[in-house]
C-alpha cells in the first residue's frame, strides 16, 4: 500500500513521471504512458521527480522523506538529463522545486533550520513563512512564483499566494481548512489548485491574478494537483485517507480502536489512562475547523466539548486546553464537565501552537509567537495574567507536545536544528538532550522525572523510548501499530501516562491513485 507522491508531464505530454512510495519503501521515480498506464522504474536512486525544463533536465528530491512535523517532504536537490546519468546534488533540505521557462533557473523551497523560505533563484530569497510552504511553481512568463503559504507546521490549512522577483507577495485566495496542489493554466492567467474550505476533501479550483476564485471539478473523495500541460490536461492524486484512533495498554497488552467520525487526532491521556483528549475535523464534526472531543476508553460515545485544536489534559483532569482558529487565535480551558469556557489572555499573541499545563494545575506554557517575532516558549498563569516569554526561539512545534518537568523548571521542546532539548523556564540556554536523534519527539517525563518519553523520529513503527536525562541511556518501552498495517503512512500524535502503562495514539493511513483528466476549451 502506499501511493504517488509527485507526477509532472514530460516535453512530449504522453510520458508522465512521478514518484511513489509503496509498502513502506523509499520514494522512487517512475514512468508511464497516458496511453498505456503500465509503469517502470527510472533507473534511479530512491528520488522524486519535481520539474521537467525545456531541455529535457529532470529535477529531482533524492531520498525525500517526511519533514520532522510537518506534512511536506525534505530531500536533496539534484539536476539529471531525462535520458539518464547520474544526479548532480545542488542542495539539501529541499521542499518544492521548479524550473524558470527558459530552463535556466530554478525556484526552490527550502529549509533553513526551522524556517521555510522561497529562493528564486537558488539563493536569493523572496519570501520566508511563519509556517511552511508547498508547491511552489514559477509563472509561464518567469517573473513570479505561485505557492501554498501554510500558517501552522503540521497542519495543511493554507492560503493560495504569488510572489514576484521582488519579493512583493499577495495573497490570492485565503483561508482554506486544506490546501495541498497547484499549477499554472497553460495561457498563465490563472493558477489552478486543488483545496477545501470543509474537511480534508480538496476540488480542483481556480483563481485569477485579480483574486476572483472559481471551482472547476469536484468528486467524492480528496484531490492533489498535480500538472497542467500546455493542452490543458491536468494530473490528479486521488487519496483516501482515514485517521485512526488506538488504546493501548501495556499492562493487559490490550489494544482497542477508539476512532469516532474519521479523523479522531489522540492528542493527551488522563494520568490514569481512562480518558483520552482529541479533535476530529470537517462537517462530520459540525464545524469547518477542529473540533474538541473527550472519549473514555470503554467505547462509550464520545463528549465534544468544543471548536478548537485540543493540546492538554489539565492535571485533574477538569479542564481541556484548546486553540480557536479564529482571527487572531484564542488559547481557551474547556470544561470537561460542568461549567463554562474560559479564554485566557492573549495579550501580543498572534499564534498559538502546543500547549501544556504545569504540574499544579495553575498554570500553562504554550509555544507561540507575537507579531513580528520567532517561535517561543510562554508561560502563563490561570489567574488572568497575560503571558510571559521564558525561551528563546525554538523549532516550531505544531500541536505536539512540549512537556513540562515534575519540578516544573524545565520544558522539553525542539530547538532551531531539530534537536530535543530541555529549556529552563526561569531562564537560561537550552541544552540538547544526550543520546537521540534530530527529530526524535517529546512526549512527557516520567513518573519519578528522571527520564523522558520520547517518539523516535523513524517510523513506523512508532517506538516508544524511556531517555535518562542525565546520561542519555535509552530503553525501549513499546513498539506502536495500527489493527490494519496496510496503508499506514504515519503516526500524527502519540501520549502517554506517567508510568507509560497506557498509550493514546493516531496513525494516517492513505492510498492514493494517479490521474488524468481532460478539460474542455
Amino acid at each position: 500500500m502506499g501511493g504517488s507522491r509527485t507526477a509532472r508531464f514530460s516535453l512530449d505530454g504522453e510520458t508522465i513521471l512521478y514518484g511513489a512510495a509503496w509498502d513502506g519503501n523509499p520514494i522512487q521515480a517512475f514512468a508511464t504512458r497516458a496511453a498505456n498506464p503500465v509503469s517502470r522504474p527510472l533507473d534511479l536512486p530512491p528520488a522524486d521527480p519535481l520539474a521537467i525544463s525545456p531541455a529535457g533536465e529532470l529535477a529531482v528530491s533524492l531520498g525525500r522523506k517526511e519533514s520532522v512535523l510537518g506534512v511536506s517532504f525534505l530531500g536533496t536537490l539534484a539536476r539529471l538529463p531525462l535520458e539518464g546519468q547520474s544526479p548532480r546534488e545542488l542542495l539539501t533540505d529541499v521542499g518544492d522545486a521548479d524550473w524558470s521557462p527558459d530552463g535556466s533557473e530554478l525556484s526552490v523551497v527550502h529549509v533553513v533550520g526551522s524556517h521555510y523560505r522561497l529562493e528564486y533563484p537558488i539563493g536569493h530569497v523572496l519570501y520566508e513563512s511563519n509556517g511552511w510552504m508547498s508547491h511552489s511553481r514559477i509563472s509561464r512568463d518567469g517573473e513570479s512564483v505561485a505557492f501554498v503559504d501554510h500558517p501552522l507546521m503540521g497542519d495543511d490549512r493554507g492560503d493560495v499566494c504569488i510572489v514576484d522577483k521582488n519579493g512583493d507577495k499577495r495573497v490570492l485566495s485565503a483561508g482554506w481548512v486544506s490546501a495541498l496542489g497547484l499549477a499554472w493554466s497553460p495561457e498563465g492567467r490563472e493558477i489552478w489548485f486543488t483545496a477545501s474550505d470543509v474537511g480534508p476533501d480538496n476540488a480542483l479550483r481556480a483563481v485569477d491574478l485579480a483574486g476572483n476564485t472559481r471551482l472547476v471539478a469536484k468528486v467524492p473523495g480528496r484531490l492533489v494537483l498535480q500538472d497542467i500541460d500546455r493542452r490543458g490536461r491536468v494530473l490528479l492524486v486521488s487519496e483516501k485517507i482515514r485517521v485512526a484512533m488506538y488504546h493501548w495498554s501495556r499492562t493487559t497488552g490490550e489494544t482497542r480502536d477508539l476512532s469516532w467520525l474519521g479523523t479522531s487526532v489522540a492528542t493527551d491521556i488522563s494520568r490514569d489512562g481512562q480518558t483520552v483528549l482529541f479533535n476530529e475535523q470537517g462537517a462530520s464534526a459540525g464545524t469547518a475547523l477542529y473540533a474538541v472531543y473527550l472519549r473514555e476508553i470503554d467505547g462509550t460515545s464520545a463528549v465534544r466539548l468544543g471548536d478548537g485544536l485540543p493540546t492538554a489534559l489539565s492535571p485533574d483532569g477538569r479542564w481541556a486546553l484548546a486553540v480557536r482558529l479564529e482571527t487572531p487565535p484564542q488559547l481557551m480551558l474547556l470544561p470537561t464537565g460542568a461549567g463554562s469556557s474560559k479564554p485566557l489572555e492573549r495579550g501580543g499573541i498572534v499564534d498559538y501552537q502546543a500547549a501544556a499545563f504545569f504540574p499544579e494545575g495553575d498554570r500553562v506554557l504554550f509555544a507561540g509567537r507575537e507579531e513580528g517575532g520567532p517561535v517561543r516558549l510562554f508561560a502563563q498563569a490561570m489567574d488572568g495574567s497575560g503571558p510571559e516569554p521564558v525561551s528563546p526561539e525554538i523549532h516550531p512545534p505544531s500541536y505536539f507536545s512540549i512537556p513540562v518537568s515534575n519540578d516544573g523548571r524545565y520544558a522539553a521542546a525542539l530547538d532551531t536544528e531539530s534537536r530535543l532539548s530541555l529549556y529552563p523556564l526561569d531562564g537560561g540556554n537550552p541544552k540538547p538532550l544526550p543520546g537521540l536523534e534530530t527529530g526524535d519527539l517529546p512526549l512527557r517525563f516520567r513518573a519519578d522525572g528522571r527520564s523522558l518519553y520520547v517518539l523516535g523520529h523513524h517510523q513506523p513503527p512508532a517506538r516508544i523510548y524511556a531517555v535518562e536525562i542525565e546520561t542519555g541511556k535509552k530503553e525501549l518501552m513499546t513498539e506502536l501499530l495500527p489493527f490494519d498495517p496496510a496503508g499506514a503512512w504515519k503516526i500524527l500524535l502519540v501520549s502517554t501516562t506517567p508510568d507509560a502503562n497506557a498509550f493514546a495514539y493516531s496513525y494516517r493511513l492513505s492510498a492514493s491513485d494517479l490521474y488524468l483528466m481532460e478539460t474542455s476549451p
